[in-house]
């Protein structure tokens, strides 16, 4: 097209354009097989010889940083995630920061390739970068996890484990119910029968190794049901259901229900074991009742507990000292028997009138061991 006579005088002033130039001529187009990849895409031969003729004329070379260079950049990026690491500790706020020097780097990069001609290396900062990232980020959330398990486990040795699961896993809602609210409950309490005669029967190390072994057993029970450990009371255990975790009030009564039946199951095992090893038996009265109480943080500024008081409370400790008047296992108050319906076969129990006047109407529940079938 360039010596065709109409083009030849109208764009290219009958060659005055050319005048003290370099010219090329070369094919241009696909079709003339005439065309290389470059790092800026497929460019035609002619087009690739002006480049490299004008990259001599103007002395404009990419430069490349010498291999020292290069291996300190490299050990950099490897070491910044680890100084993020151990100065900034939100792993959300590492992540961004992570983030953003990633993006201003391969920014820096295209900058200074474009405008300085100057080729830094990106591949293996950036892949060094990244694995000590994800390297720290991991750690944090496997540390995190550990601590969170260490913490788990500490506080259920003071702290009954489904409030501790509450205070980790719902916190907000379990704040609210720490500053005190109205919440139907069911509250059992177990008592060792003549327990001054069975600790005067061991010495000190003795009693205490089985009354570690006679609790942990308890507890557990409490634990399976749903149940929250409340407090110890000398040899009495005391369990509410509802408090941190509710099934209802009627799913409440039949959990503390099981709970109590697990609890004598548990004891004639142990009772086995301790006859087996010439050890002192054991004999237990437990108590149920439900009702309304205040749910809350009680105590100082110095020591708090995470507590229920209230008539219900009070009545379920009367609930267990009638059953050793009463000579059973298991003593229900009346507003357990009417929220457990069928479930669990009852028997009533004679109404008894206290020393203040209160009169207790109650039923004993009917297990195996009530009807003497199994070993107490």
């Amino acid at each position: 097209m360039i010596f065709a006579p109409r083009y030849w005088r109208q764009n290219f002033g009958s060659g005055e354009f050319f005048r003290d130039k370099i010219v090329v001529i070369g094919a241009h187009g696909n079709w003339q097989q005439d065309e290389h990849l470059t790092p800026l895409g497929m460019m035609p031969g002619p087009e690739l010889h002006l480049n490299a003729i004008n990259s001599l004329l103007h002395p404009d070379f990419i430069r490349e940083l010498p291999p020292l260079a290069n291996a300190v950049i490299v050990i950099a990026f490897a070491l910044v995630p680890l100084l993020l690491h151990r100065y900034l500790r939100k792993p959300y706020a590492r992540f961004i920061a992570l983030l953003f020097t990633e993006v201003a780097w391969l920014g820096a990069v295209f900058w200074l390739y474009d405008s300085a001609s100057l080729f830094l290396p990106s591949f293996a900062p950036l892949i060094a970068f990244n694995l000590n990232g994800i390297s720290g980020l991991f750690l944090d959330i496997v540390l995190e996890r550990r601590e969170k398990k260490q913490l788990r486990s500490t506080l259920e040795r003071y702290v009954s484990r489904n409030v501790v699961k509450e205070l980790l896993d719902a916190p907000d809602q379990f704040m609210r119910a720490t500053v005190g609210e109205m919440r139907p409950v069911t509250v059992l309490f177990s008592d060792i029968r003549n327990f001054t005669r069975f600790a005067n029967s061991l010495d000190s190390q003795a009693l205490v190794a089985q009354l570690n072994e006679y609790f942990s057993a308890m507890v557990e029970c409490v634990f399976a049901h749903g149940g929250t450990l409340d407090k110890f009371i000398g040899d009495a255990v005391m369990a509410v259901l509802g408090n941190a975790h509710s099934e209802g009030p009627a799913g409440d009564a039949r959990n503390a229900v099981a709970c109590a039946i697990a609890m004598r199951k548990n004891l004639a095992r142990l009772n086995a074991l301790w006859s087996a090893s010439s050890q002192p038996r054991l004999k237990i009265g437990i108590g149920l009742n439900a009702g309304e109480v205040v749910v809350g943080n009680i105590g100082s500024a110095s020591r708090m507990e995470f507590t229920v008081i209230g008539d219900a409370v009070n009545m379920a400790w009367r609930l267990q000292e009638y059953s050793k008047l009463a000579d059973t296992d298991i003593v229900l108050g009346d507003s357990v028997v009417e929220l457990l319906g069928t479930t669990f076969p009852t028997e009533p129990l004679p109404p008894c009138r206290l020393a203040d006047g209160v009169v207790l109407h109650c039923a004993q529940l009917i297990t195996l061991e009530s009807l003497g079938l199994l070993d107490r």
